[in-house]
């Protein structure tokens, strides 16, 4: 890395300074730099590589009544680098000099459920509730890439919102309803923020709404037939958390036959 002035000077620069010398197998007059890149070097064997971690989880349950409740839940997780994430490759590699560390996952829920059976005279296998859920995830040790195209992590990601849920089905008409506010935090060294994100970060689109419908008769007591229309409006718009520049499907009819013979 260079000083305040921009200047670099030999002692950093592992190639030269005698560093690598203690490095069993490291290949003579391999290693290069620039000022663009990070230093690289290679290496002569490969290395087995294990991980392990406790995850514990809770949750538990209130009963309001027979139709109100909440509910809390802990979890925790870990996801350990890929084999694409452990090796050299085409279009990202490992850094030699840096283990690239297990992502560890810590995921907190609470939620308010309320079943409007009652409220609208439903019973059996009819349906009418309301879901209103906020959570927090937060993930350490995000697995990037880098502009070098080697991977590293990121320190800290944080994702946390409210999410609404409602649900009417009476066995003649079926319609649900979801709305989400999400909010979003990358943690880590601003350099690493800018370089490893440019690379792997999701296209964001405008808000957009589409509208799926469908249909199912019963043909008699052994066939029925599904009707099912998306995105009716033909909306063109990107899914959420795409990495590629591809839209999302235009209006789409299908017609479906089941059997039972």
């Amino acid at each position: 890395q260079p000083d305040a002035q921009g200047q670099y000077r030999r002692a950093d620069n592992i190639c030269v300074n005698g560093f690598l010398n203690g490095v069993s197998n490291y290949i003579a007059d391999s290693c290069s730099a620039s000022i663009n890149s990070q230093s690289i070097v290679a290496t002569t064997e490969s290395k087995r590589k294990s991980g392990h971690g406790w995850a514990p989880m809770a949750s538990a349950t209130a009963y309001f009544s027979g139709s109100s409740r909440v509910y809390l839940r802990y979890a925790e997780a870990y996801r350990f680098p890929s084999m694409f994430e452990s090796t050299i490759g085409f279009s990202a590699s490992i850094n030699p000099l840096q283990t690239v560390k297990p992502e560890h996952i810590y995921s907190g829920e609470a939620a308010y459920v309320q079943d409007l059976r009652d409220f609208f005279s439903l019973s059996g296998d009819q349906h009418a509730d309301l879901n209103l859920t906020w959570y927090r995830n937060k993930t350490r040790n995000v697995i990037e890439r880098s502009t070098q195209l080697m991977f590293f992590n990121l320190d800290k990601q944080v994702i946390e919102g409210l999410e609404l849920q409602a649900r009417f089905d009476n066995g003649r008409f079926f319609t649900e309803i979801g709305a989400a506010h999400i909010d979003e935090f990358i943690g880590g060294p601003i350099a690493d923020r800018i370089g490893g994100y440019g690379l792997n970060v999701p296209y964001r689109w405008g808000e957009i709404v589409t509208l799926d419908a469908y249909a199912t008769f019963r043909l008699n007591d052994r066939f029925s037939a599904e009707l099912v229309g998306t995105n009716l409006t033909n909306r063109y718009y990107l899914d959420p958390l795409s990495r590629s520049l591809t839209p999302a499907p235009g209006r789409t009819v299908r017609l479906s036959l089941t059997g039972r013979l």
